[in-house]
């Protein structure tokens, strides 16, 4: 046979039990699905903020595509800022656990806001 037949023939089929090609693909499927879990994990662990001490992003809550509130502790002090990083209100220091739940906080600061609007026009 010429060497450009042998070139263009087909690689030979994969020899083994059936089972072991599934376990294989399995195990590859695995090792793919915890390295996207350990990415994803590592990714939010370090997050936009970094691992800056003296500066924490703490929540972030998106009330459209263009504005968002930020919850930042610098220094103990918990700010509320808005999505142009202006301080809206300081909201006290840090406490050791949260009484009132982050989205109750969001709400009552969105309608001030609201109101706080309104009363411009």
């Amino acid at each position: 046979m010429s060497p450009l037949l042998l070139a263009a023939a087909p690689p030979p089929a994969p020899e083994g039990h059936p089972a072991s090609l599934l376990l294989r693909a399995l195990a590859g499927l695995v090792l793919v699905v915890g390295l996207v879990l350990l990415t994803r994990f590592l990714l939010l662990r370090m997050g936009p903020g970094g691992s800056s001490s003296t500066v924490r992003l703490r929540e972030v809550a998106r009330l459209s595509p263009q504005h968002a509130l930020y919850v930042v502790e610098v220094e103990g002090k918990r700010l509320l800022l808005g999505s142009q990083l202006a301080v809206l209100a300081e909201l006290g220091p840090a406490p050791a656990d949260e009484e009132e739940t982050f989205g109750e906080k969001i709400r009552t600061a969105a309608q001030r806001l609201r109101r706080l609007g309104e009363g411009r026009r």
